[in-house]
């Protein structure tokens, strides 16, 4: 809440409501008297709302407390059925659809059409029949389906879900999250790929405690989501993070690169040689990226990363040797997993079922 601002009776009931909930998702299982004095509530208040959570199914009874003396107190924690998301990444050529729980566990997986071969009006109207007979699928398996999350590789606009640019998908300007919505009657979010592997990796997986990050994720193509305060930097339109688009050859320099981004080419030549010279350029561009924007952590992901013997140690050594301070770089703890919790989270976060 803005200093100078009044809050309401209904604001400062929601406002307690979700620091109830989000106390106990970090930190359950917890007693009552845990969450009044933490979050320095009143009994009655803390009472009243774990009731509500409790009917609501979001919190659950998880045994008793330890006590010396008197009753043993009612411990409670996250009931991770409570709700789920339908998430899809299309950052593949087949597309992975997926349930994940509201405790972030990818409970069922299935594998879709070839979208990339398809591309254009009929990749989209064959996705679009993919994920509307997912959905129905999921509400017959699973409880209070709250909202559908995907992960597109190429430029979108959030929260309204205009898909602006996919040379894989072949789309421009493509309406995806209101069309999604409109099929399966879902709210729907609609995100950069690598963007959601990066709120996975910080809901779930390795950046829980990071807050300024870089993710470099390098497989068919190669991108970043640049993590500023805890909050993902999408730039002025929504492109930030394009590291496809360096150039680091200074022949190469003038030249128009605007469609296929020179480091997106050397990525194409690489898969079928000069596979080293291509590390070489992605070491260049972590020393680069690490000098403008200081990260605490700066997390690779990626096929080539986890198939190729990328040389993490060497890039650390690099960074350290080109700049004036170092971060700690590593490999996510999720690995393609990260995009889908990522998409699951934006649809929480969008319900305020968990932490922003």
């Amino acid at each position: 809440m803005k200093r100078g601002t009044v809050g309401t009776p209904e604001l400062m009931k929601s406002l307690n409501r979700n620091n109830v909930l989000y106390f106990v998702q970090d930190h359950g299982p917890v007693s009552q008297a845990d969450i009044t004095r933490e979050l320095k509530m009143s009994k009655a208040t803390v009472s009243t709302i774990v009731r509500e959570l409790v009917e609501e199914g979001l919190l659950m009874e998880a045994g008793k407390a330890d006590a010396s003396v008197g009753r043993r107190p009612t411990l409670l924690e996250l009931n991770p059925g409570s709700y789920s998301a339908v998430v899809a990444d299309l950052s593949r050529p087949r597309p992975l659809i997926a349930v994940v729980s509201l405790a972030g566990e990818i409970v069922s997986r299935t594998t879709g059409p070839d979208l990339w071969s398809l591309k254009g009006q009929s990749a989209l109207e064959e996705f679009l029949r993919f994920v509307e007979s997912e959905v129905k699928s999921a509400r017959k398996h699973f409880q209070r389906v709250c909202g559908v999350g995907i992960a597109v590789p190429g430029i979108a606009t959030t929260p309204v879900g205009v898909v602006r640019s996919s040379s894989w998908l072949g789309w421009n300007d493509v309406p995806l999250g209101p069309l999604v919505s409109e099929s399966t009657g879902l709210l729907t979010r609609v995100d950069n790929d690598v963007n959601l592997a990066a709120q996975g990796e910080m809901w779930k997986g390795a950046a829980k405690n990071a807050r300024n990050l870089v993710m470099l994720q390098i497989g068919d193509g190669i991108g970043a989501a640049i993590v500023i305060d805890r909050q993902l930097y999408r730039g002025s339109n929504d492109a930030a993070g394009e590291v496809g688009h360096m150039i680091l050859e200074q022949s190469k320099f003038g030249q128009d690169f605007s469609k296929l981004g020179w480091l997106e080419v050397k990525g194409k030549e690489a898969q079928t040689s000069n596979r080293e010279q291509y590390k070489n350029w992605i070491m260049m561009a972590i020393c680069n990226i690490v000098a403008c924007i200081n990260p605490d952590l700066f997390l690779l992901s990626g096929n080539m990363i986890e198939e190729a013997g990328f040389d993490v140690e060497l890039a650390i050594d690099l960074v350290r040797r080109t700049n004036l301070v170092g971060c700690e770089i590593r490999c996510g703890d999720l690995g393609s997993d990260a995009v889908l919790i990522g998409a699951a989270q934006a649809v929480f976060q969008a319900h305020q079922l968990v932490r922003p």
